[in-house]
C-alpha cells in the first residue's frame, strides 16, 4: 500500500513539473514577442524567475537533474532579460525626494500624508476639485497647469525656475524645473495607468523628444503602466542615457504585482521615493518607489 501511495505521489510531481515547465518555457518565449499579447506576459518575468528559482532549489534538493538544468536555464534566460534594464535594489536612501500620488478624492488626506512624508517634489495625478489655499501645506510651491478643475498639481519645496505641462499624445507630463540643488534639474512625472500599450509607447516617443531638448538633468517618475524590461520602456530609457533608479526589492509589492511605478534619472542622480496607495501607506515597505 506504502509502495502505491509513495508511486501515486511521484506522478503527481512529475505532472506538476512538467505542466511547470511547458508554462515557463511558453511565458520564457512568447514574451520576446512585440503584440500585445507577448507585452502582457513580458510582466511577470519577474514573477516567474522567482517561482524558477523555488523550482529549482526543490529540483536540486531531489535530485531531478534533467528538470533542473531546465530550470535553471530558463531562470538565466530570465534573469537577463529582467536585469538588463532594471536594478534589483535601489543603493540610494536618501538625496532627493519624489511622491506620487494617483487619483486622489479626500484633499486632506492626502495634504496630511504629505506633510508626514516630506517629500521635496510631489505630484497628484488627479483631484476631484483643487485644493483651497488654506490646505496646500506651506513649506510648498504650488503648482498647477491647467483650467480643468479634475486635472492634476506639483508640489515643490525647491525654488522653480520653470513649470507647466505638455502633451505628449495620449497624456499629458507634468514639469518642474528647479534650483534647489547645485545644478537646474527638470522633475517630470507622468500617469500611464488609463493608457494601453501602444498608446504608452506613443507617449514615450514624444516624451523623448521633450527630454531631448533640455539642458538640465531630467528625473522621470510616476506610474509608467508597463515593466522597465518590456520593449517599449527599455528602448526610451537606453536612448535617454537614464537608469532605473528604484530596485524591485525596495517594494514588496513588486513580488506579485508587475513594477510600474519608476524613477528614471542619471546615473549620478541621488533620487527616491514614496508612492501613495490606498490601503497600504502605514507600511513603508510597500510604498517606497
Amino acid at each position: 500500500m506504502r509502495y502505491l501511495e509513495n508511486k501515486k505521489r511521484q506522478a503527481h510531481i512529475n505532472a506538476f513539473l512538467r505542466f511547470f515547465t511547458l508554462i515557463s518555457a511558453f511565458i520564457t518565449f512568447s514574451a520576446f514577442g512585440k503584440n500585445n499579447f507577448a507585452l502582457f506576459l513580458n510582466e511577470f518575468r519577474w514573477q516567474l524567475l522567482l517561482a524558477l528559482a523555488v523550482v529549482l532549489v526543490y529540483t536540486a534538493f531531489r535530485r531531478f537533474y534533467g528538470y533542473m538544468i531546465t530550470f535553471f536555464i530558463l531562470l538565466t534566460i530570465n534573469f537577463f532579460a529582467v536585469s538588463s534594464i532594471a536594478t534589483f535594489h535601489s543603493p540610494f536612501q536618501n538625496g532627493t525626494k519624489v511622491f506620487f500620488a494617483g487619483k486622489q478624492d479626500d484633499t486632506l488626506r492626502l495634504f496630511d500624508f504629505i506633510t508626514a512624508d516630506s517629500p521635496d517634489i510631489a505630484f497628484v495625478s488627479k483631484v476631484d476639485s483643487l485644493p483651497r489655499q488654506s490646505e496646500i501645506p506651506s513649506q510648498y510651491n504650488f503648482l498647477h497647469a491647467s483650467d480643468e478643475d479634475n486635472s492634476g498639481f506639483v508640489l515643490s519645496r525647491f525654488n522653480v525656475e520653470q513649470s507647466g505641462r505638455v502633451n505628449i499624445g495620449h497624456a499629458y507630463a507634468e514639469f518642474v524645473k528647479t534650483n534647489g540643488d547645485a545644478n537646474e534639474i527638470m522633475y517630470v512625472a507622468v500617469d500611464f495607468s488609463k493608457l494601453s500599450f501602444t498608446q504608452i509607447k506613443d507617449c514615450l516617443n514624444n516624451l523623448s523628444t521633450f527630454v531631448a531638448e533640455q539642458d538640465n538633468p531630467v528625473v522621470i517618475f510616476g506610474d509608467f503602466n508597463m515593466v522597465a524590461w518590456s520593449a517599449p520602456l527599455s528602448t526610451f530609457i537606453l536612448k535617454n542615457n537614464l537608469v532605473v533608479k528604484n530596485g524591485l526589492w525596495d517594494n514588496l509589492r513588486n513580488l506579485v504585482i508587475p513594477q510600474h511605478y519608476y524613477i528614471l534619472a542619471y546615473e549620478k542622480s541621488d533620487v527616491f521615493g514614496t508612492i501613495m496607495l490606498n490601503s497600504l501607506n502605514s507600511f513603508p515597505i510597500f510604498t517606497r518607489f
